[in-house]
């Protein structure tokens, strides 16, 4: 066997052998794999970055050296031929081995990016943490929007009788993980409650909600979503953006989303912008285990209204509660 592996590459197998066996029969099931892959993401495009680095990645990375090996044998094979004056067909092959190697260099520098944010959003899914816990009404999220998650979460949000998503932290996740479970909250007109921190894909969610919370303190950053390691927009990120209008946000609030783009360039409005573009609609006072009204809350707290979550965060506890002489 490897004996016969050295000899092709060392190109003293015949030229019909080296290219009809061992370039075309050899590649032929690879080359039926990936035509088959493509056609099947093409009808139904996978939403988790597994898919695409196991059934493509992998795939392709143990293709390659095959891909060398034969290109080698099959050119050093032509020059047998060629060396005795018969140049017709084995130039031919050396053509087709020159551009089978333009197509894989090309493929390479035009997919290299993509395929650099497929496997840093696998790295990311695999590492990623969440915790999902359900109180009767209202269900308690934490972590980051994966497919994982979001399966377990979309059957506690679809659960009879619950109203109300709570989430406890989150920095956000997949695109379309995220608007999965957006349409969950949108159909079903559920109150979402954002604490701690809430950032990019997570105000998706927040804004499919009938009822929009957060506390004076919550942390919420919005950007454009991207593909993870690049700078591209995300595939299907508008459709993010239509629950931001039809929660009631302006082109121009959407325009400053536009303007930053993830995960470390992040823009954190004041509760009064978010308060004004309808992102928000109550404040979740968490002393009194109440929702105000977020304009009424505003009118009677301007320093706050006027500050970020992350000011009113690091702010000097209030010595007293205004809310009592509303």
């Amino acid at each position: 066997m490897f004996s016969y592996i050295a000899r092709h590459w060392r190109g003293e197998l015949s030229l019909p052998q080296s290219y009809w066996v061992n370039g075309f029969l050899i590649g032929l099931p690879f080359n039926l794999y990936f035509r088959a892959i493509d056609a099947a993401f093409e009808e139904n495009a996978p939403n988790s970055p597994s898919t695409y680095v196991f059934m493509v990645l992998v795939p392709l990375a143990a293709y390659l050296p095959l891909a060398v090996w034969q290109g080698v044998g099959i050119w050093r094979s032509a020059s047998h031929p060629i060396a005795e004056g018969k140049p017709g067909w084995a130039g031919v092959a050396r053509l087709v081995v020159l551009f089978n190697a333009a197509v894989l260099i090309f493929n390479a520098v035009t997919y290299g990016r993509l395929s650099y944010a497929l496997v840093d959003a696998y790295l990311d899914e695999r590492s990623a943490y969440s915790e999902i816990t359900s109180h009767g009404s209202y269900v308690v999220f934490h972590g980051e929007i994966t497919v994982s998650s979001a399966d377990q979460l979309a059957k506690q949000l679809n659960a009879p009788g619950t109203n109300r998503l709570v989430i406890n932290g989150s920095n956000g996740g997949f695109v379309q993980s995220a608007l999965r479970l957006a349409k969950i909250i949108h159909d079903r007109k559920l109150f979402v409650v954002a604490l701690g921190e809430c950032d990019s894909t997570c105000t998706g969610l927040v804004a499919a909600g009938d009822m929009r919370a957060i506390a004076p303190d919550t942390i919420v950053g919005f950007h454009r979503g991207t593909m993870a390691g690049l700078n591209d927009v995300a595939e299907d990120w508008s459709q993010v953006e239509d629950y931001y209008r039809n929660a009631g946000m302006s082109g121009a609030f959407i325009d400053k989303v536009r303007a930053h783009a993830g995960p470390y360039d992040l823009y954190e409005p004041t509760l009064r912008e978010m308060i004004e573009n309808n992102f928000v609609t109550d404040i979740f006072v968490d002393v009194r285990n109440e929702y105000i009204p977020a304009q009424e809350w505003c009118a009677h707290r301007p320093a706050e209204c006027d500050r970020t979550g992350r000011q009113n965060a690091h702010a000097p506890v209030p010595t007293k509660d205004t809310r009592s002489h509303m």
